[in-house]
């Protein structure tokens, strides 16, 4: 009997989180043509949830020109398009140099997603000329509840510029 209940409290787990706050804010619109990344894991930290949730080896990535589309494989979750617009910056997660993530920042709605190991993620925020958010602002607004510097008059940086300030972000400066 035991056996029959862990999937039951894994299905019953993994229904709450950050997920649940963007199938109901972003459903998924139109289908994209834009390649798929398949990482190994997506990780999505809250302001509102305590906790990381990760989902390894079962999603897909799409990084389209105006939204990111995220598809989990699981019949419980329903994929999300979240609008360029949602997303107020980028940063980096660094645990070891086999193990960071890119980090998509959506400053309103409180939610943190990590993409593991994904330079094309980092291209792309450079690409819709999203700001890098320093390792410092991003767990003070993660941890803290602080709010994020304004980015409304955000002038895009060089690319090396761009690579140094994603660089920092990773050793948590």
């Amino acid at each position: 009997m035991k056996i029959y209940l862990l999937p039951l409290v894994i299905f019953l787990v993994g229904c709450d989180g950050p997920y649940k706050n963007l199938e109901q804010k972003y459903p998924k619109g139109n289908e994209t043509s834009v390649k798929a990344l398949t990482p190994e894991s997506l990780v999505l930290t809250s302001q509102h949830h305590k906790g990381a949730f990760s989902f390894r080896n079962m999603n897909s990535v799409q990084l389209a020109d105006s939204a990111v589309f995220i598809s989990l494989d699981s019949f419980f979750h329903d994929p999300v398009e979240i609008p360029v617009s949602s997303i107020t910056g980028c940063s980096c997660t660094y645990f070891d140099k086999d193990n960071w993530h890119t980090d998509l920042i959506l400053g309103k709605d409180g939610i943190e997603i990590g993409i593991h190991l994904s330079r094309a993620t980092k291209d792309w925020c450079f690409k819709n000329n999203l700001p890098v958010i320093t390792g410092k602002q991003q767990r003070d607004w993660l941890y803290n509840k602080n709010a994020l510097p304004s980015f409304e008059d955000y002038v895009q940086v060089t690319r090396e510029d761009f690579d140094y300030q994603f660089k920092q972000a990773c050793m948590g400066y």
